[in-house]
């Protein structure tokens, strides 16, 4: 699944922000299973109920995959976020805007269970 723009709440350091995100959402599956419904995908956009950063990202890699059912895939998402820093005046601040992106993928170790197929 590809392009799916959906909220998030980012982590930077001990900063929580609310952003959106374009997510890219595939696994592989074995050939002899049918592919995996886009619902469910977007059922595993729902459940991020805190705040990621690239630990949880990783971590939520491992619940996507067993939601799916599949032990291959990859996450990412590009998101833009502000950040307030200190101009050089103490008096006042600057807002950026800044753009990124994390992504996340697993691959299981070699193995010989047949060729995948994979679901976007």
């Amino acid at each position: 699944m590809r392009g799916v723009r959906y909220p998030m709440q980012l982590r930077l350091g001990s900063a929580e922000l609310a952003t959106v995100a374009d997510w890219d959402l595939d696994v592989a599956l074995p050939a002899e299973q049918k592919g995996t419904h886009m619902s469910r995908f977007v059922a595993w956009l729902e459940s991020l109920d805190r705040a990621i950063d690239a630990t949880e990202l990783r971590t939520q890699m491992g619940v996507m995959l067993e939601k799916l059912h599949a032990d291959t895939g990859r996450i990412e998402a590009r998101f833009p976020f502000f950040l307030r820093k200190r101009a050089r005046s103490p008096a006042s601040r600057a807002c950026w805007n800044t753009r990124a992106a994390g992504s996340s993928r697993r691959r299981p170790a070699r193995s010989r269970s047949g060729p995948r197929r994979w679901c976007r």
